[in-house]
């Protein structure tokens, strides 16, 4: 089963916590994030290459 885009934003940030506290350092769980690369670009249709890496997400490999 693929998983989610949720679910693997979820084990980053499990990762990364582990890292921390394995560095003494305290772990910070969902309240610091990744910000958004392209947050203020406009929302378009999706093109040939949209279609074709969601299908590539989408392929249980």
């Amino acid at each position: 089963m693929a998983a989610t885009k949720e679910t693997r934003f979820a084990q980053a940030v499990a990762e990364r916590d582990r890292e921390l506290v394995k560095d003494g350092r305290e772990a910070v769980g969902l309240s610091v994030g990744v910000p958004k690369r392209q947050a203020n670009k406009p929302v378009q249709p999706k093109d040939e290459l949209d279609n074709l890496m969601d299908q590539l997400d989408a392929l249980d490999i």
